[in-house]
């Protein structure tokens, strides 16, 4: 596969998974999971930055500069734990997460899992060591974003055990 075929699928893929969390955010209720869906929002918007900058220079014949990261990244774990202290001081917040919530979580979960992938086995195709490196970049958030996911399923199934919902008649 070419590095301009790998970005072209990587901008589309991209595109499709940012759009996803854009959606879905609008549909969660759990103060805690609008949180997560934000960060990974702002990540993707940067990633999908970086990737359009990327198949721009080598749609022009450049080469791949490989540009900053500033600003990046705690890890998935201080991430979370930061966002659900801010949560835990909210009074108003709900105990008990919807079910639709962790469903919307499993999605976004095989997301990552699938762009982690991808991102994973085009390094290992790709010649250019910047593009290697970059890409190794990519598939490192993108398992970021799934542990971050993965912590904040945990929590809420360990609520959804303490606090079950009963159905509504």
């Amino acid at each position: 596969m070419s590095d301009l075929t790998v970005f072209e699928l990587a901008l589309h893929n991209k595109k499709d998974i940012y759009q996803f969390y854009l959606e879905k955010s609008n549909q969660l209720q759990n103060l805690l999971c609008k949180e997560i869906f934000k960060k990974i929002i702002d990540d993707e918007s940067f990633h999908l930055q970086r990737i359009q900058e990327g198949y721009e220079q080598l749609r022009k014949g450049e080469i791949f500069s490989n540009g900053s990261r500033e600003g990046l990244r705690r890890s998935s774990r201080e991430c979370f734990d930061s966002i659900f202290s801010e949560i835990v001081q909210d009074k108003n917040q709900s105990s008990s997460p919807l079910l639709t919530e962790i469903e919307i979580i499993d999605q976004a979960m095989a997301l990552e899992t699938s762009i982690h992938r991808f991102f994973a086995t085009s390094e290992k195709e790709i010649g250019d060591q910047k593009i290697k490196d970059f890409l190794s970049f990519l598939a490192g958030e993108e398992y970021r974003h799934f542990n971050l996911l993965f912590n904040t399923r945990e929590y809420l199934n360990d609520c959804q055990e303490t606090f079950p919902q009963y159905p509504q008649d």
